[in-house]
């Protein structure tokens, strides 16, 4: 439903200009400037500038004038509460039917028992459903398989309780496709408490769930190919404290995880090294990568010779987060090279 004037709408129709006032205050003012200073038939006389105005049109005018106070009066009311009994409740609810109507999501509206009143057009794209079909119906979110018992209550649960509850489904259009659909039902209910209704949010993440997809599949082959690598991984923050070791390293090194992680990295090394740290830090810090060869500590106190290659961790925003290094063993330096070019 379009509407072109919106003080077309509602009970409370826009008022009406008083035609009448004007005319009593015209006829009024005529009829004091006809008679002016002439007697009036009225004993009662009304004196305004030397004029003798009769009793009658001194009425009229007050009529005049308080009517066109109450008029002023109802139109300040209106501009200090301009929405106030505009619509009808008829056309209250053909408004938002049509609010829901735009939403870039499907929306379904049910009973409290999950039958479907009301069907929005989006939800039909999404879904493949002519709307007819789906009300008096429950949509596949309210049905729950016979292994599903415990999703079941707990879905149920959620919703006597007042509260949202959101999943994400793999479903099937009617012609057959897969879709990913993430849905939300919201209960609520009418303001007397009389009824309880759900209204359910469904939308199409297929291209974001495949994208999310392959980022997992992604960090799941860099995750193996760290892991098995033959040279050691070390990753530090700013402050050179370990935030991540691989396996080699730490099969080298004869540590677990939990003990090096958030240890300071100079800690493994003695004076001298460290000073080769140091100096390696300064030359990384102009922007120069190279490669430099130190001994680490191990748990049982021998030293370890390793050949590091740094690299800089830099954000989305280009600042320097970390370092990390890939410490391989003098004679290993090969598989390095060929991991690094992998």
């Amino acid at each position: 439903m379009q509407y072109e004037n919106i003080s077309k709408i509602g009970n409370g129709r826009r008022r009406a200009p008083s035609y009448w006032m004007a005319l009593v205050t015209a006829i009024a003012i005529l009829e004091i400037v006809h008679h002016g200073i002439i007697a009036s038939q009225f004993k009662s006389v009304f004196v305004l500038e030397s004029y003798e105005v009769p009793f009658f049109h001194t009425f009229l005018l007050f009529a005049a004038l308080l009517e066109f106070g109450r008029s002023l009066r109802a139109r300040f009311q209106a501009l200090y509460q301009p929405y106030d009994g505009i619509f009808k409740p008829d056309e209250m609810i053909e408004i938002l039917l049509c609010v829901l109507q735009s939403a870039s999501v499907g929306l379904v509206i049910t009973d409290r028992l999950g039958h479907v009143i009301w069907v929005s057009d989006e939800y039909s794209k999404i879904s493949g459903i002519h709307a007819r079909t789906l009300i008096g119906v429950q949509p596949a979110l309210f049905k729950w398989g016979t292994s599903e018992l415990g999703r079941k209550a707990a879905f149920w649960d959620k919703l006597e309780k007042g509260e949202c509850f959101e999943e994400e489904f793999s479903r099937t259009r009617v012609d057959g496709r897969p879709y990913r659909e993430k849905a939300s039902v919201v209960p609520f209910e009418e303001p007397n408490g009389s009824n309880k209704y759900f209204l359910y949010f469904c939308e199409d993440i297929s291209k974001e769930h495949k994208e999310r997809k392959q980022l997992q599949e992604r960090e799941r082959r860099h995750r193996m190919l760290i892991e098995t690598m033959t040279d050691g991984l070390v990753l530090t923050n700013t402050s050179e404290v370990i935030t991540y070791a691989n396996p080699s390293f730490l099969r080298m090194l004869g540590y677990s995880l939990g003990e090096l992680k958030g240890k300071h990295f100079p800690d493994l090394l003695d004076e001298k090294n460290q000073a080769i740290l140091e100096e390696a830090n300064l030359v990384r810090r102009t922007g120069e990568i190279h490669r430099y060869e130190i001994q680490v500590t191990s748990r049982d106190g021998s030293p370890i010779s390793f050949l590091v290659s740094p690299s800089i961790v830099k954000n989305h925003r280009g600042y320097m987060v970390g370092t990390f290094a890939v410490f391989s063993r003098p004679g290993n330096s090969h598989l390095s090279e060929n991991q690094e070019a992998a």
